[in-house]
């Protein structure tokens, strides 16, 4: 009698346990040894996490062969259980690559010293408008005042840009700043977000671009044919004809390289995501078909059933 009340205390106190522990949040290392059970020879599996999503948590448990990527295996951090929806997974997946993807130190670097620029170019391009306006103020025809009128407004569109230019970078790199001190899916939502941003931004910018290099020469042709060259000698404004549209054409080119990354960049991220999810289902269809079902409470679960089969053994 003594024995069977030792041994019905013991089931209760590892079925609570149990309960509790699938009640809890798997640790990462827990997270880990679930995920290495789809890893192959030669592999090894890192989980990170956990990460909120629709308020529940995930750990996302990367395979790698050597460097290479191999699998991304989606653990619900509550229950230990593979997560087979393809929109949580792929959602989880694709903002987990996009942490790595979107941030690294170069990066962070190189959009510092880009917003910085822009800030300078603002100044640079607030000045000839200035003087755009004061060679407008100085012509003495209509048609002089309104081509010089032209380009002021030439320069303060292309200001305006880099003012938004500055404004996406901004948040771009205070994103990046939480993602440097442990980035969550909602940072890399946030930074996807602001990307987005640039993106657009930048393609406004190119056509600003364009706009001004298809009359910035006209612009200065009408100076160079006229009479009337405000004080200034024919060769400085060759010198500047030459100079704003070199510095275009640089910027067009320029436009069209962030633009052409951030499209590629998209498409990566989602045929990315596509892939891993597709390999996570393969390996757990392998899985299923070897009998091998993970969970981080099976053995007390195994450890449950034996016990009882001793007990009811016993009893006969």
């Amino acid at each position: 009698m003594k024995l069977s009340k030792i041994i019905l205390f013991s089931i209760v106190i590892m079925m609570s346990t149990c309960f509790v522990v699938a009640a809890e949040q798997l640790s990462e290392y827990e997270a880990s040894k679930i995920g290495s059970s789809y890893a192959y020879e030669g592999e090894i599996c890192e989980a990170y996490g956990p990460y909120e999503y629709n308020n529940n948590y995930y750990y996302i448990c990367s395979i790698f062969e050597g460097d290479a990527l191999n699998a991304e295996i989606v653990i619900d951090a509550s229950t230990g259980n593979v997560v087979t929806s393809e929109s949580v997974s792929k959602y989880i997946i694709k903002h987990d690559l996009a942490l790595s993807y979107l941030f690294d130190e170069e990066s962070y670097y190189l959009n510092i010293d880009n917003t910085d620029i822009y800030r300078q170019n603002v100044n640079t391009f607030k000045d000839y408008y200035d003087f755009w306006i004061e060679i407008r103020d100085s012509a003495n025809t209509v048609e002089q005042k309104q081509n010089a009128q032209e380009a002021a407004d030439i320069s303060q569109d292309i200001m305006i840009k880099y003012e938004d230019k500055v404004e996406v970078n901004e948040k771009i790199i205070e994103i990046q700043n939480k993602i440097k001190s442990g980035g969550t899916l909602e940072n890399a939502k946030d930074i996807i977000e602001a990307e987005e941003a640039a993106y657009y931004t930048e393609k406004q910018y190119l056509a600003e671009i364009g706009n001004a290099i298809e009359i910035t020469p006209v612009i200065y042709d009408k100076i160079l044919t006229s009479n009337y060259r405000y004080g200034i000698p024919e060769e400085d404004w060759k010198a500047y004809k030459n100079d704003d549209i070199t510095f275009l054409k640089r910027e067009s080119d320029t436009a069209k390289s962030d633009i052409a990354y951030w499209e590629s960049m998209q498409d990566s991220l989602d045929s990315e995501s596509q892939l891993y999810y597709e390999a996570m289902m393969d390996r757990i269809q392998e899985n299923e078909k070897s009998n091998t079902i993970p969970s981080f409470t099976l053995g007390l679960s195994v450890l449950v059933i034996s016990v009882v089969g001793i007990f009811l053994r016993r009893k006969n």
